[in-house]
């Protein structure tokens, strides 16, 4: 299969991230963003969208989906973009929202911690393959490489909060927290 690069990019920075905490955090990165890069919302402010886990209980369900609908709500009456990560609680529904809101979604692909980048790149021409399948215009992809330098990766700061949540709050402008579980490791 040839993989055209026509609206593609591979990005040595995340736009409108501030790159020195991203790589201080992180470790020096590539961001590879299939077929949505020409339409790209470079100067709309971000907002990131994360929650703990909600559960099998109803009423807390329907609870946090109205709370995560006025979230998504305030950031489109702001023309905010909605960040999120891919696995994460809000995953689903955010892309859904913005999908039938039309508004503007950009959705982290973290790769696994022992990805080495050799094998990044082998994973994001397949993903790329499927993206241009049945392209959405409003939602962004960005996936995320290992860290360049594997020094650096043995290196990097450590916390108790995920690594979706931490990237996420680290590459949004706002971060709108849908519900967080006592103790949960947000509040770390």
């Amino acid at each position: 299969k040839s993989v055209s690069f026509d609206r593609a990019a591979l990005l040595t920075e995340l736009p409108q991230a501030d790159m020195s905490v991203l790589t201080d955090l992180f470790g020096p990165r590539l961001f590879w963003m299939p077929n949505t890069w020409s339409t790209f919302p470079i100067s709309q402010p971000i907002v990131a969208v994360i929650s703990s886990r909600i559960g099998r209980n109803a009423a807390v369900q329907q609870l946090w989906l109205r709370e995560l609908n006025a979230v998504c709500r305030n950031a489109a009456e702001a023309q905010h973009v909605l960040l999120t990560a891919a696995g994460t609680t809000t995953e689903r529904c955010v892309r859904l929202w913005g999908r039938l809101h039309h508004q503007p979604v950009i959705v982290l692909e973290l790769p696994s911690p022992k990805t080495p980048p050799t094998r990044w790149f082998e994973q994001v021409v397949h993903q790329y393959s499927e993206a241009n399948a049945s392209p959405d215009e409003l939602l962004y992809r960005v996936f995320v490489s290992p860290p360049l330098r594997s020094a650096e990766a043995a290196m990097l700061k450590q916390s108790e909060l995920p690594q979706n949540d931490r990237w996420l709050c680290s590459a949004a402008e706002q971060v709108a927290v849908v519900s967080m579980r006592h103790n949960g490791s947000i509040a770390a």
